[in-house]
């Protein structure tokens, strides 16, 4: 049992726990996320780590130490974009952020035994908004 979240931005990936550099995470659980951050960032230069580590700071009620904390689920959250992008990033941007998180997305599928099987992905441009 695993989740992936997408977030904006920082161009980062982060797993528990983020509330406090003190908080234990047993040394078995961190070498799994250690190597698993490393293989999904390799081929986009994410930066990877615990929130302090990978985003700079501590952050109380983030969803991996739920998900790993109270459910004890394999949990880590993708920072997509740069500051540049923001939170709302430019819709001619999104197939370029998406597509540098896709090689993170099917590693973690991959090791996380899950039994979705991705046989092909299309992007589509949104259509114009009428605001």
């Amino acid at each position: 049992r695993a989740v992936l979240h997408w977030h904006g931005w920082g161009n980062s990936l982060a797993y528990p726990f983020a509330y406090d550099w003190h908080a234990p995470l047993p040394s078995a659980e961190l070498e799994r996320y250690q190597e698993l951050s490393r293989a999904m960032t390799s081929l986009n230069g994410y930066s990877h780590g615990r929130a302090w580590e990978s985003v700079g700071y501590h952050a109380n009620g983030e969803a991996d130490d739920w998900g790993y904390g109270t459910r004890g689920l394999l949990s880590m959250s993708l920072e997509v974009g740069s500051s540049r992008d923001g939170f709302w990033p430019s819709p001619a941007r999104i197939g370029t952020l998406s597509a540098a998180t896709l090689w993170p997305a099917l590693t973690f599928a991959h090791r996380a035994a899950a039994v979705l099987q991705l046989h092909s992905l299309q992007l589509q441009p949104l259509p114009p908004s009428d605001e």
